[in-house]
């Protein structure tokens, strides 16, 4: 059975552990067959989509840090990736950091995608837990204290 991929909206095999397309998880890993986005409720599951939002890269951040300080790497330290922003940092001065520092303007989509994948896949074995709204429990909504 064919289903979509939340990310991309791309068929994918209801067996894929992945999309193909964009790399978001679509199961858990067998030792946490529980962790899977179906076990939780739906007031939960939007919960967890506006903590992957809320703490997740952001775009426009991560390409006005590509484009003003991308000669520093800046785009790729705030996108969690310190390893090859120091390899591209000691790669400009064989030019080849260059090339590559063009080329992260294509990459940067599919590193936000990961991030937020990662994100995502953290919050949601959170609240698939003992309790459900435990990754949840920093949210706050300023009405709820309100009501009697």
């Amino acid at each position: 059975m064919l289903i979509k991929c939340p990310e991309c909206a791309r068929e994918v095999s209801d067996t894929a552990p992945a999309c193909p397309g964009c790399g978001y998880v679509l199961q858990a890993p067998s030792t946490a067959a529980a962790a899977t986005p179906a076990a939780l409720t739906t007031e939960a599951q939007i919960l967890v989509e506006q903590r992957v939002t809320n703490e997740g890269p952001s775009a426009g951040v991560a390409y006005l840090l590509w484009f003003f300080f991308g000669l520093l790497s800046a785009h790729r330290f705030y996108l969690g990736k310190p390893g090859t922003a120091l390899l591209q940092i000691l790669s400009y001065f064989l030019l080849v950091g260059f090339l590559w520092w063009f080329l992260d303007a294509f990459l940067i989509q599919d590193m936000l995608r990961a991030k937020r994948a990662e994100v995502r896949a953290r919050l949601t074995g959170q609240a698939v837990g003992a309790n459900p709204y435990a990754a949840l429990a920093s949210y706050h909504d300023p009405g709820a204290a309100r009501t009697p």
